[in-house]
C-alpha cells in the first residue's frame, strides 16, 4: 500500500505532498499541485496516483488542512473506490476555518496601526486590503425565458416581490442586498438610471427613485420603466447564514434574450466571465421545457468557464431544474426528468453538471403564507394561490407513501455538512420537499468553501506586501541615518586635520584614537575616508 500525505493551505494556496515519505520526483504529476488550489487537482488526484504507480490500487492517504477539502478528498475517493480502487483515509486535527483566519488579519492590521508601523497612507495597500475585506458575496440568478427565475428568487426572500409571470418579465437588474438587522418581510428600495461616465475611469450611478417597505406594484412600475437600468433592495434573506464579514447580493439578471438594453446581456456574460471574485450562478432550467436557442448560447459560455476552472468552475455554477410540480408523476417521474436534464446539459458541453430539482412556487407560497400569518393578516393568499398552494401539499404530501417521489432534496448532490446544516433548522417537512432550503444551505456551504479562503488569501498578500514596503522603509531610513552620522563624522575629522594642517602628526595614529574612542567609520565610508586621508595628506605637503 502506498502512503500518500497531503498538506494544504487553501489561505495560501500552497501544498505540499510526501509519498512514501519522500518528496515526489521532478517531472511528476504531483509537483504540479504545489501552488494551486486544492479544487483544481482533487478530481485528478487518484488518476495521477495511478499513473506514477503504474497502475497500483492500494493507497492510504492521510490530510492535513481545513474540513471543506478534506469532503472535496473524501468525494474523490469515493469516485475512485467506484473504480476499483482501495483507499484508505485519514486526517489530522481540522484547521481553523477562514471566517476566524479573516478576524485574525483585521486584528492584525489594526494593531498594525496603533503601533505606527504600517504606512497607511500608501493607497494600494489600503484599496487592496479593504478589498479582500469586501463582505459582498454575489450569488447571480441567470436563466431565459420561462423558467421561473422570479419565482424562485421571491421563494427564497418569501416575499411576493419581483415581477413573476410565463414571459421574459425581468427588464432591469435587480440587487438584493442581506439585512438581517431589518424586519423580516420588509425591503427598501432604490432605482437608478444606466451609469454616465464623470470621466473616462469613472462612471456613476444616478439615483431616480427610492422607497421604504417596498411593494412589488412599485418595483412592477420601475421594471417596466426604460429609464430604470437597476433596481437596489435591502432587507433581510432568512435562509442565508448571518455572518460578520459577508454579506450576501442576490442578484436577478435579465435573461440574454431580453431586447431592452444590450448592457443586460454584457451583466449576465461579466458574471459568468469573473474569474477574479468567481461569484456563484444559479443557472435556473425550466424542468419541463428544455432546448431554447438562449439557453444553447448561454450554455456555451458556461461550459466553457466550468471546463477550465476545475472542481470550484463546476461547483461554482449551481443547475436547478424549476417547476418540478409541473409534471404528472402517475406518467413520468422525477429521475426520468432529471435524466433529461443532465442529457440535455451534457449535450451543450456541461460534463457532470449538479442539478438541483425545486418547485419554487411551493416553498414561496408556504413562506408567504408563513409571512403574513406572523403578523396577522387575514388575506394572506389570494384565491388562486391558496388554491394553487392546496394542490401543491396534496402532491407533495410528506404523510403519503405515494408521494415519496416528489421530496426533491432526496435528489440534491448534498455534501453531509449541507445536510447538516439543514437538520439543524429544523424547518417543516414540506418546505424541505420543494428543494429550496437545500438549495439555500449550498449556497452557504460555498461561501465557506470558496469565498472566506479567497478573502483570507487576498488580505494576506496585502498584509505581506505592506510589511515588506515597511521593513525596506525601516531599513532605508535606518542607512540614511546611519549615513548622516557618518558624514558628521567625516566633517568633524576633516575640520581637525584641516586646524592641524600646519602641524607635523601620524594620520594613523589619529585614525587609531577616534577608533577607540568608538568613532570608527561605517565599512561603506572607509573609502570616502582614504580620500579624505589623500585630501588631507595632499594639504599637509
Amino acid at each position: 500500500m502506498q502512503h500518500i500525505e497531503i498538506t494544504h493551505n487553501p489561505f495560501t494556496v500552497n501544498t505540499a505532498i510526501l509519498v512514501n515519505g519522500k518528496q515526489p520526483a521532478e517531472g511528476s504529476p504531483l509537483t504540479a499541485y504545489r501552488e494551486q488550489r486544492l479544487q483544481r487537482w482533487v478530481e485528478g488526484l487518484f488518476g495521477d496516483l495511478d499513473a506514477v504507480f503504474n497502475g497500483a490500487t492500494e493507497f492510504k492517504l492521510t490530510f492535513k488542512g481545513v474540513e471543506s477539502d478534506w469532503l472535496d478528498i473524501n468525494e474523490a475517493a469515493e469516485k475512485a473506490e467506484a473504480e476499483g480502487m482501495k483507499i484508505t483515509l485519514e486526517h489530522a486535527p481540522f484547521a481553523k476555518d477562514g471566517e476566524k483566519r479573516l478576524q485574525e488579519l483585521v486584528k492584525l492590521k489594526e494593531k498594525a496601526k496603533a503601533e505606527n508601523f504600517l504606512d497607511f497612507n500608501d493607497g494600494d495597500f489600503l484599496h487592496n486590503f479593504q478589498k479582500a475585506l469586501d463582505r459582498d458575496f454575489d450569488v447571480f440568478v441567470v436563466a431565459t425565458m420561462s423558467s421561473g427565475k422570479s419565482t424562485l428568487i421571491n421563494s427564497i426572500l418569501g416575499q411576493d416581490l419581483l415581477p413573476a409571470a410565463n414571459e421574459a418579465t425581468t427588464a432591469t437588474i435587480a440587487e438584493i442586498y442581506d439585512n438581517d438587522g431589518m424586519p423580516d418581510g420588509m425591503f427598501n428600495a432604490t432605482c437608478y438610471a444606466q451609469p454616465g461616465y464623470v470621466s473616462e475611469i469613472e462612471c456613476k450611478e444616478q439615483k431616480l427613485d427610492e422607497a421604504k417597505s417596498v411593494k412589488k406594484e412599485l418595483l412592477t412600475e420601475w421594471n417596466n420603466n426604460p429609464e430604470v437600468f437597476k433596481i437596489k433592495l435591502e432587507g433581510n434573506i432568512q435562509g442565508i447564514e448571518e455572518r460578520q464579514h459577508v454579506r450576501l447580493v442576490l442578484t436577478d439578471t435579465p435573461g440574454p434574450n431580453n431586447s431592452q438594453n444590450s448592457e443586460h446581456s454584457r451583466t449576465t456574460q461579466k458574471c459568468i466571465q469573473d474569474e477574479s471574485k468567481q461569484p456563484l450562478i444559479i443557472y435556473v432550467l425550466n424542468g419541463t421545457q428544455l432546448g431554447t436557442d438562449d439557453d444553447k448560447h448561454l450554455l456555451g459560455l458556461v461550459s466553457k468557464y466550468m471546463n477550465k476552472g476545475g472542481k470550484q468552475g463546476k461547483d461554482r455554477f449551481l443547475f436547478v431544474a424549476n417547476k418540478m410540480d409541473n409534471f404528472d408523476p402517475e406518467k413520468e417521474n422525477v429521475p426520468d426528468v432529471l435524466g433529461r436534464v443532465h442529457d440535455y446539459l451534457e449535450s451543450n458541453g456541461i460534463s457532470h453538471p449538479l442539478v438541483y430539482p425545486v418547485t419554487a412556487r411551493l416553498a414561496y407560497l408556504l413562506r408567504k403564507e408563513k409571512a403574513a400569518l406572523e403578523r396577522g393578516d387575514a388575506d394572506r393568499l389570494t384565491r388562486a394561490e391558496q388554491g394553487d398552494l392546496n394542490k401543491l401539499k396534496f402532491s407533495f404530501d410528506v404523510d403519503e407513501q405515494e408521494t415519496r417521489d416528489m421530496d426533491m432534496e432526496q435528489y440534491m448532490p448534498l455534501s453531509g455538512r449541507a445536510k447538516e446544516k439543514l437538520d439543524k433548522r429544523k424547518l417543516p417537512p414540506l418546505l424541505r420537499r420543494s428543494g429550496i432550503p437545500a438549495l439555500e444551505s449550498i449556497i452557504d456551504e460555498y461561501i465557506d468553501k470558496y469565498c472566506f479562503p479567497y478573502r483570507v488569501k487576498h488580505a494576506y498578500d496585502a498584509l505581506l506586501e505592506a510589511i515588506r514596503k515597511a521593513v525596506n522603509k525601516n531599513e532605508l531610513e535606518l542607512q540614511l541615518d546611519q549615513d548622516a552620522k557618518a558624514l558628521e563624522q567625516i566633517k568633524a575629522a576633516v575640520a581637525e586635520l584641516n586646524a592641524r594642517k600646519d602641524k607635523s602628526f601620524d594620520l594613523e595614529v589619529y585614525k587609531e584614537r577616534i577608533e577607540r574612542e568608538g568613532k570608527a567609520l561605517p565599512e561603506p565610508v572607509e573609502k570616502t575616508w582614504r580620500m579624505q586621508k589623500l585630501s588631507a595628506t595632499r594639504l599637509l605637503d
